[in-house]
């Protein structure tokens, strides 16, 4: 079995991401595996339920995202190079032939909605991990597309690479955290906020005051919770 280690994932793109703000990377390793072990029986599960994969014995994926304290080691996913954001109107309206009258617009299958989608045109993506690369090369010979609605499109994956590294990023990088991190794991932070930090992402069980993406975080030592500090103290 190989040994855990750093590693890096490289995603060629072949149409912009619908995806905002970011893409937890170990859950998209984690929806991977789950559909590996699952196969067509996710499609049978309760909507909206977790579950516990462990229920299917022993887990052939464990170690591909090194996991301590319940945080997983992978970042969100990277876009590049500087891709631009644009944002796309998608909507349904009733065909203006029919009486209005006896068609409610308001609900049913003749309801007039529309929602706004954020996309990325990014020409690559990118995953910063602590595991299994060998797992993670086999999983990703799966992903089609990353992001939402990758059904019509988008998100369309060209190519997968993975690649071990001498250096770590998956959860800190040069004093900025690279995915959100439990602010109750920190000594100091520059940001906080609600948000997701564990699978499934979805799941409000799965919400804690987090130091977000990007910020200006300080392990040092044991967790312990302290006061936030102002940006310019935190690491001087």
């Amino acid at each position: 079995m190989s040994e855990r280690r750093p590693y890096r994932v490289l995603i060629r793109l072949g149409a912009p991401v619908v995806a905002y703000p970011w893409i937890a990377g170990d859950a998209l390793l984690e929806h991977l595996a789950f559909a590996r072990q699952l196969g067509r029986r996710q499609y049978d599960l309760p909507t909206f339920t977790p579950f516990d994969r462990r229920a299917l014995g022993p887990d052939p994926y464990e170690d591909v995202v090194y996991s301590r304290a319940g945080l997983r080691f992978a970042s969100v996913v990277e876009f590049g190079p500087e891709p631009k954001f644009g944002s796309l109107d998608y909507y349904s309206r009733v065909d203006e032939g029919l009486p209005k009258r006896r068609v409610r617009l308001g609900f049913g299958p003749y309801r007039n909605w529309q929602m706004r989608w954020v996309y990325r045109a990014a020409e690559w993506a990118r995953i910063w991990a602590w595991g299994r690369p060998d797992l993670a090369a086999d999983l990703l010979g799966d992903l089609v597309g990353l992001g939402n609605d990758t059904r019509v499109g988008w998100g369309h994956v060209l190519d997968v690479r993975v690649e071990e590294t001498d250096e770590d990023r998956s959860v800190v990088w040069e004093g900025r955290a690279t995915r959100p991190i439990p602010v109750r794991f920190l000594r100091a932070w520059s940001d906080e906020a609600l948000l997701a930090w564990k699978p499934p992402y979805w799941h409000r069980d799965s919400v804690e005051l987090c130091a977000p993406p990007d910020a200006e975080v300080d392990f040092g030592g044991p967790p312990r919770r302290v006061l936030r500090v102002r940006r310019n103290e935190l690491l001087g």
